[in-house]
């Protein structure tokens, strides 16, 4: 049986997964664009285990599959450079390319062309010099993982290629981030006053919903719609999260999970019935450290008056730094209550 996932990119084989047509149809017919004029270069932006990766694979398969002979595709990623602090000066080297750049690059790219200077990245893509022979789309997933200087520079460069497309193969272009790469700080202004932007959009109600149709039908589990209902409104349908909250749900086999209900003074998120023993799950969203020790308080109360030794505390929070999420996320006991805190952030 497929599961959920909610740690990177799923595998429709694999993990229970929306086909989301429509967007991949999108993101395809931008990079493909006219056959005379060419392709667009633009960006693919949204929070982390959004899809963004997934969708990138999609369209790199379509492309595969209907235009094979025509286009080449290639797909890369600048993660490695997540972290990467420039040392060079206010104003950094417009000639040379930063070593660790320049590897990743050298690396990422077919054939591992030798790059030490951004006039070999400019002829990477050329006609007479590339390494391609056809026209090519190009997908660079983590964009903004490099900093904001060097980002600049390397957009300028994808600027002049579409300028100049003539002289290169550089077809269609899409960068892959968190945020809208294309407006980075530049004192020549917008580098890519010729960009699009995409933003990949949170799953509807129907696309969850559609998620644990799924699951029903392979595990024989019912999900009552009002827990559906509820997953949705309590994640806005950011896929990561509703992912978490599958696997959560389905962790054991046969269990019940019920809608919120009322504890006397508030109410529990969700209500979990496994093997014969029950649990309960409150969801909070959190800006500072005092409302969320309060939360903690809270949730050990309401486990309290339902008679519970334990609960979850869903905690979810406007950071992306994995060492503040793993401190944040631990246990302790509040009045001879278990209180369980898994801390999820914005990625």
């Amino acid at each position: 049986m497929r599961r959920f996932f909610s740690y990177g990119p799923v595998i429709e084989k694999l993990h229970f997964a929306v086909a989301r047509k429509e967007l991949v149809a999108s993101c395809l017919e931008s990079l493909v664009g006219d056959a005379e004029e060419g392709g667009h270069y633009f960006t693919i932006w949204a929070s982390r285990q959004t899809g963004k990766t997934w969708l990138m694979r999609q369209v790199k398969k379509e492309i595969e599959a209907r235009h094979k002979e025509r286009f080449a595709v290639h797909c890369c990623s600048l993660g490695r450079l997540r972290g990467m602090v420039y040392k060079g000066p206010e104003q950094p080297d417009t000639l040379n390319l930063p070593q660790g750049f320049a590897q990743v690059l050298e690396d990422e790219l077919p054939g591992n062309p030798i790059l030490r200077t951004w006039q070999d990245f400019y002829r990477v893509f050329t006609r007479e010099f590339g390494i391609w022979d056809r026209p090519l789309i190009l997908l660079i997933d983590e964009v903004d993982s490099i900093p904001p200087l060097l980002m600049d520079i390397m957009v300028n460069q994808f600027r002049e290629l579409y300028i100049d497309r003539e002289k290169n193969l550089l077809h269609g272009l899409a960068l892959v981030g968190i945020t809208a790469v294309l407006g980075v700080e530049s004192e020549r202004g917008s580098p890519f006053n010729i960009q699009r932007s995409m933003r990949v959009p949170n799953f509807t109600r129907e696309e969850v919903a559609d998620l644990f149709l799924q699951y029903q039908a392979e595990s024989g589990q019912i999900v009552e719609r009002e827990v559906v209902d509820r997953v949705f409104e309590t994640t806005c349908g950011q896929p990561g999260l509703v992912g978490w909250f599958g696997e959560l749900l389905s962790v054991q086999d046969l269990c019940v999970v019920s809608p919120e209900f009322t504890t006397g003074n508030g109410r529990v998120d969700l209500h979990v019935k496994c093997a014969g023993k029950t649990g309960i799950i409150e969801v909070k969203s959190f800006r500072n450290m005092v409302k969320a020790e309060y939360a903690k308080q809270q949730a050990a109360e309401y486990a309290r008056k339902l008679r519970q030794s334990q609960v979850m505390l869903a905690m979810f929070v406007p950071v992306d730094d994995e060492e503040i999420l793993r401190e944040m996320s631990n246990e302790t006991v509040i009045d001879g209550v278990r209180v369980m805190v898994s801390a999820i952030g914005r990625n």
